[in-house]
């Protein structure tokens, strides 16, 4: 495989200052890619895998799927939910409809412009999940590593591979930084890796994803979403109910989820038909 992990260089100084590297583990491909290439360079005694668990929208297997692989590694394995401030756990419905009684003039499904989905239910729970482990240990220096690839998007080909987030000053200096160790790895040098390692990626991939992350992602394919419809058609009973609540739709593209999935099934079936690891 001709990719390699990114600012290898940078990395081995933090790895000698004793930095904690936590991985943000979602259960898809980049996420188990990353993780592998990881603990080839970074002491595993300096590894946390963290998991931002979605409940009932997340793909069957997706969190068994980081915890075991952790497990395999030897390295720690932590689960992190968002919370509403009586200590419940949020949920991506439960906040649509908190939106909607809140503010029912306005969108209620997140979007790229409001992406609280991704603040609510990932980066703040998993922040807070990474202070509680860091502090006792004693680590001062922290590396969230993110299975983010260039090839996915111009917005994420834009993204800086390896970067000083910022510096939190309390009882000692707090250095976050953020690295992408696959960052110029193509989706063919993912599945390489992953099955280079002995292992297996994801089952929904075999059954035709594109990507793996909630069931049906506001920013999904219709490919995606037709596959979520077919594994899970009472989640998609729930978004088509709150739709017709919210009188908005849960897609970016603003086309609602039965004619996204309609449109989506077709694909789907061809991407079955040509998928080499289908055949697995």
């Amino acid at each position: 495989m001709s990719a390699t992990p990114t600012h290898l260089d940078d990395i081995g100084a933090l790895a000698r200052q004793g930095a904690l590297f936590v991985i943000n583990h979602s259960g898809g491909k980049d996420s188990q890619c990353q993780t592998i290439e990881v603990l080839r360079v970074v002491p595993r005694a300096q590894v946390l895998v963290v998991h931002a668990t979605l409940g009932d929208i997340e793909w069957p297997g997706a969190l068994e799927l980081a915890r075991d692989q952790a497990a395999d590694a030897g390295v720690p394995f932590v689960v992190a939910e968002g919370r509403w401030r009586d200590g419940s756990r949020k949920t991506l419905l439960g906040m649509v409809e908190a939106q909607f009684a809140r503010r029912p003039e306005v969108p209620s499904w997140p979007s790229s412009d409001a992406r609280y989905c991704t603040s609510d239910l990932k980066r703040n729970p998993i922040a807070r999940e990474i202070r509680a482990w860091a502090r006792p240990r004693g680590f001062s220096i922290i590396v969230s590593v993110e299975g983010i690839r260039a090839a996915e998007s111009a917005k994420r080909a834009r993204d800086k591979p390896f970067e000083l987030m910022g510096r939190q000053y309390t009882n000692s200096v707090w250095a976050w930084y953020r690295w992408l160790p696959i960052h110029a790895f193509s989706t063919d040098e993912v599945f390489a890796s992953i099955e280079a390692a002995g292992q297996r990626p994801h089952w929904a991939y075999a059954e035709g994803n594109e990507r793996l992350s909630c069931l049906f992602c506001v920013f999904g394919s219709a490919n995606d979403w037709a596959h979520a419809a077919e594994r899970a058609p009472g989640i998609a009973a729930r978004y088509r109910a709150l739709e017709r609540m919210t009188g908005y739709t849960a897609h970016q593209n603003r086309r609602p989820i039965d004619e996204i999935v309609a449109a989506g099934r077709t694909r789907l079936i061809d991407r079955r038909a040509v998928l080499p690891i289908a055949a697995e």
